[in-house]
């Protein structure tokens, strides 16, 4: 009948094993689908990626020991470098106390720990994988000694717990911790050597680790029935920072993958088959299935419902980034668009500091000046500007700045020391926190020839109208004199300084040689017909209003 038992458990147990690792291949498609979108939006490798970091604790065995060489080995370690194998990482293990190993991760100074069991607790500072193992604690006592039935009747005793354990956790959140006497121990060895050689009351472990310890240990005087706590487990995962998303979701994978291909069963085996299957009760074995199967639900269930959330995010932020995309592109097409007006602009256009510094130019403004660009932008306006310098700059600057924009015109000396009149129109700009001056700069070179054989035609013109012997007044379309000789202010009675502007019949008096009445005026009759008109008069030398 005890063999019958066991070989309905033992096929029980393999039926569900495999409804797990259907359900993990399953999540682990889930999961290894999803990177693909993100691939797409994220573009390029990465650099080979740093070793993974982490510690185990000496004394766990089989989850994490130091073995005869002094080499980190057991479960915990054997499937974590399983799963860096897949990630493509290698792993640096170190070996220290528990209480440093979890200060380490939750300073960053390591990457993760490879067990540690999730509670409310540890998740405020941590974040957890998909359980690698179920573990259930039991209560440790000696040979005939009564049974201890529950953790309520551990109040008390006198408990040996290794201190920050999942098992120590487990007794504060109870209560029980301040009803108890808890003596705090480095390893799960040590607290079964000291309960054999009859330290103690009882001791809280895994049971499986506890009597796989037992056994290494040879240990005689501690019973091989510890009473299972009802309602506890631990969930042994991998551990990460909080917030180390990217990294969780890798064990996760990684995880996967491990169970998948099968290599998870022939490490578990290799560790954990030692354990004799028919001293598990069919009440624990009950327990153990039912946790498993509420766990597996409960994954399956967690992972269907963050795919679906995590689809619709990637569904918003692919939609965010086209808009950014989109919009980015009209800016990087103004930008093109207006960088080609200018840079194609006839005026040289210059951006000039407050510090006088020439901070670019276009092409037409090195060209003006026969400088590259890379030369142009290493130079001060009072390098290029022969009305500037060190002294007037800060003034000019701050009328820039008080009136927005000004217009004048100035001298400039090109690279090889020609000097050309300018027109320059300086525009104050602020551009984040710096000031600067956008000046349209124009070659007024022709201009200013024009001007100067026009004040030279005209001065000749003065200069030939003061030598003529006859009176000679011109005047505007609109019959306004403009110039008279000294033989027409004689013969007029006004000066030119008098006369410049005022109507011509007003200077220009005549009147009839033979009725002395005054006549029209000849300008008139040549404005209006445009033809010559010669014709002798007598001149009133005096002003009209004088002839009356």
């Amino acid at each position: 009948m005890c063999m019958d038992l066991f070989f309905i458990q033992r096929k029980c147990a393999d039926i569900f094993r495999w409804l797990l690792l259907i359900l993990l291949l399953l999540a682990t498609n889930i999961l290894f689908a999803q990177p693909q979108n993100n691939t797409a939006t994220t573009g390029s490798s990465s650099p080979s990626p740093r070793p993974l970091k982490t510690i185990i604790v000496a004394n766990y065995f089989p989850y994490t020991f130091e073995n005869d060489q002094g080499k980190p080995d057991g479960f915990s370690v054997e499937l974590s470098r399983e799963i860096a194998i897949v990630m493509g990482r290698n792993l640096e293990i170190s070996v220290d106390t528990w209480e440093h190993a979890m200060q380490a991760l939750e300073n960053e100074t390591i990457d993760f720990l490879p067990m540690m069991a999730a509670s409310p607790e540890r998740k405020k500072s941590f974040d957890f994988s998909i359980p690698h193992t179920i573990a259930f604690d039991a209560i440790f006592t000696r040979v005939g000694v009564p049974e201890i039935e529950s953790i309520d009747a551990l109040a008390d005793k006198s408990i040996l717990v290794m201190k920050n354990d999942a098992a120590h956790e487990y007794l504060i959140a109870s209560g029980i911790a301040s009803k108890a006497n808890l003596v705090y121990i480095e390893s799960l060895s040590d607290a079964l050597k000291k309960l054999d050689h009859g330290i103690g009351d009882a001791a809280i472990m895994p049971e499986l680790v506890g009597l796989l310890e037992i056994q290494k240990l040879k240990l005689n005087n501690i019973d091989l029935t510890p009473t299972v706590i009802e309602g506890y487990s631990r969930p042994f995962c991998f551990a990460v920072k909080k917030g180390n998303q990217s990294l969780l979701e890798r064990f996760n994978q990684g995880y996967g993958i491990v169970r998948s291909t099968g290599q998870y069963e022939i490490i578990y085996k290799k560790w954990f088959g030692s354990v004799d299957s028919s001293s598990i009760s069919w009440k624990k074995f009950v327990t153990y299935l039912a946790t498993i199967l509420v766990i597996a639900v409960v994954i399956g269930l967690t992972l269907l419902l963050w795919n679906m959330s995590l689809k619709k995010q990637v569904a918003l932020r692919t939609a965010r980034l086209e808009a950014e995309i989109l919009e980015r592109k009209r800016t990087e097409a103004a930008l093109r668009l207006t960088k080609f007006v200018v840079d194609n602009a006839s005026d040289a256009i210059f951006w000039i500091a407050s510090d006088a510094r020439i901070v670019d130019a276009n092409a037409a403004g090195c060209k003006s000046l026969g400088y590259t660009h890379e030369e142009l932008v290493q130079r001060f306006v009072t390098d290029i500007d022969v009305n500037y310098n060190a002294e007037k700059w800060p003034q000019h600057f701050a009328e820039i700045r008080q009136r927005g924009s000004i217009k004048f015109e100035s001298v400039q000396r090109t690279k090889d020391g020609r000097l050309v009149p300018i027109e320059v129109v300086a525009n104050y700009i602020r551009f984040d926190e710096n000031e600067l001056n956008c000046a349209f700069v124009r070659d007024i070179t022709e201009r200013k020839s024009t001007e100067m054989t026009l004040a030279a035609e005209k001065e000749q013109l003065a200069v030939t109208l003061r030598s003529i012997g006859d009176g000679v007044i011109t005047s505007d379309t609109q019959g306004n004199v403009v110039i008279m000789n000294r033989v027409a202010e004689h013969l007029t009675g006004w000066t030119q300084s008098e006369a410049r502007g005022n109507p011509l019949a007003t200077v220009f008096n005549i009147i009839n040689e033979v009725t002395r009445q005054p006549c029209e005026s000849p300008v008139i009759k040549v404005l209006a017909t445009g033809t010559s008109y010669q014709r002798e008069f007598v001149i009133c030398a005096f002003r009209f209003e004088d002839c009356l």
